[in-house]
C-alpha cells in the first residue's frame, strides 16, 4: 500500500481550513486531536493523507453534532 504524505503547505492546498501556522497546527494537535506528523527530517514534518481524510470525517458537521460528542465525552 502506498502512502500519499503530505508537506505544511500541501496541507493548506488539501483542506482550506487547516491552520497554516505552526502554532496553529499545534494547538490544532494538542486541542483538537489533529493527527501529529511524521518527520522525514528534523525540518521536514508530514501527514498522512488518511489519517487526515479519517479525523475530518470524525469531525462535527453542525453545533447539534458538537454538542452531542461533548455530552458523550463527558459520561
Amino acid at each position: 500500500m502506498s502512502q500519499n504524505l503530505l508537506t505544511r503547505r500541501q496541507l493548506k492546498q488539501f483542506n482550506e481550513a487547516v491552520p497554516r501556522s505552526r502554532s496553529g497546527l499545534r494547538k490544532w494537535i494538542n486541542k483538537f486531536g489533529f493527527p501529529r506528523p511524521y518527520y522525514l527530517n528534523a525540518n521536514t514534518p508530514v501527514w498522512d493523507e488518511q489519517e487526515i481524510l479519517q479525523w475530518f470525517e470524525k469531525r462535527p458537521r453542525t453545533h447539534f453534532d458538537a454538542k452531542e460528542q461533548s455530552l458523550e465525552v463527558e459520561k
